[in-house]
């Protein structure tokens, strides 16, 4: 039996996940809890998402109780990665800043792994750039509910 594919989701998919239940974004998690694919959170994700939510003073816990509804999401820590020998190459690709440890985050794990991508509608991870560094392997939320339903 095949792989599920693996999507890297950003902060930006990961929010509209919890505030708009009906949109394409909840649909990624429903396809995981189907098992049609396998949704990967980074460390830096979650605590972007905790500091948003904590700013428009939401209860954090939210978060906890939304994840722990799906099956097949699994959490991966940046600090696994050497990412000072990826600096350069984020600082020439990515505008911005905080984009960075994501765009480093997808390098390593999307040129591992050819079944594994990265899902954003971030314009500084949509770059043509930063689809031909990773492979074409950055989806739009749509677009990966259309070729994954």
């Amino acid at each position: 039996m095949a792989k599920s594919p693996r999507i890297i989701i950003d902060t930006n998919v990961f929010y509209s996940s919890i505030f708009y239940p009906r949109g394409n974004e909840r649909k990624l998690f429903e396809l995981a809890d189907e098992g049609k694919l396998e949704i990967i959170i980074m460390d830096y994700v979650l605590d972007e998402i905790q500091e948003v939510l904590r700013r428009n003073q939401i209860d954090t816990g939210l978060v906890i109780d939304l994840l722990d509804t799906y099956q097949n999401i699994h959490f991966m820590e940046l600090s696994e990665i050497d990412y000072r020998k990826y600096e350069s190459e984020a600082c020439e690709n990515v505008r911005d800043i905080k984009d960075w440890p994501i765009y480093i985050f997808c390098l390593v794990h999307l040129t591992n792994d050819e079944n594994t991508y990265l899902v954003s509608g971030d314009k500084d991870l949509q770059t043509d750039v930063v689809k031909k560094v990773l492979k074409n392997r950055v989806l739009r939320t749509k677009d990966v509910v259309k070729r994954f339903r």
